[in-house]
């Protein structure tokens, strides 16, 4: 009785094993054959048509869409000037504070600060800024 239960999960291990990996050839044939064709970077989830480009705005997006920016949808190096896109300070709004729940009130405690990093709260209340 031994021998056939051994026999039987055998057999039902290479069944499973060989029905697993045809699944995975197969999964990998389409893949390969969709990148191939490019269909795979533009495709519109809600609608199942190809996108436009891969590269858009805020007004492009919509839920289901996806973009797939692959190496040949980038522009060659240096095919552009660089920018020097960095942030700016700006002034904030006098009237620009967060708003809290009623009974609770916020207020600046500290300005001029040099690109303060984090800060530490002492055992005794103080404010230590780094």
């Amino acid at each position: 009785m031994q021998g056939r239960f051994e026999r039987e999960r055998s057999c039902r291990v290479v069944i499973t094993t060989a029905f697993g990996l045809l699944l995975t050839i197969g999964y990998l044939a389409v893949t390969v054959s969709a990148c191939r064709n490019g269909e795979a970077n533009r495709i519109d989830e809600t609608s199942g048509a190809p996108a436009a480009s891969v590269f858009t705005d805020y007004k492009g997006e919509k839920p289901g869409a996806f973009q797939k920016i692959t190496p040949r949808d980038l522009p060659p190096p240096y095919a552009s000037e660089s920018v020097d896109n960095g942030p700016k300070l700006v002034p904030r709004p006098a009237d620009a504070w967060p708003q809290v729940p009623p009974g609770f009130r916020v207020e600046q405690y500290a300005a001029g600060l040099d690109n303060p990093r984090e800060i530490r709260t002492a055992p005794n209340g103080d404010l230590f800024v780094a």
